[in-house]
C-alpha cells in the first residue's frame, strides 16, 4: 500500500515537485516556488484523490497534510519541525485534513 501511495502521489504531482518517503507512513512533497495557499489547494486535491483511489485494502485510506513555507535562512530542521507540527494538528482534527503553519 505504501508503494502504491508513493506512486500515486508521484504521478499526481506537478513536474518539478519531489515526493519522498519520510518514514513509517509519512511522505514529504517538496513544491518549489509555491506559496502555502497554493500548496494547500494541491494537498486538498491529493487528499481527495487518495480517498477515492482503489487500493488493494478492505477499507480506504486518508491523507493528512502539514504544510509550511521556506523562510530566509531556514534550516531543514526548522522547516520539517513546522511541517510536522502542522501534520499532527491535521491528524488531531480528524484525519484527512490539511493544516498550514507559517513562519512566525
Amino acid at each position: 500500500m505504501l508503494r502504491q501511495l508513493g506512486q500515486l502521489l508521484s504521478h499526481s504531482s506537478r513536474a518539478g515537485d519531489t515526493v519522498g518517503r519520510w518514514g513509517g507512513e509519512e511522505f514529504t512533497l517538496l513544491m518549489p516556488d509555491t506559496l502555502a495557499a497554493d500548496a494547500r489547494s494541491g494537498a486538498l486535491a491529493l487528499s481527495r484523490l487518495v480517498a477515492t483511489h482503489s487500493f488493494a485494502l478492505p477499507r480506504g485510506i486518508t491523507l493528512s497534510c502539514g504544510i509550511t513555507e521556506v523562510a530566509d535562512n531556514d534550516s531543514i530542521r526548522a522547516l520539517m519541525r513546522r511541517a510536522d507540527r502542522a501534520l499532527y494538528r491535521a491528524k488531531e482534527n480528524g484525519k484527512n485534513q490539511v493544516d498550514v503553519e507559517l513562519v512566525r
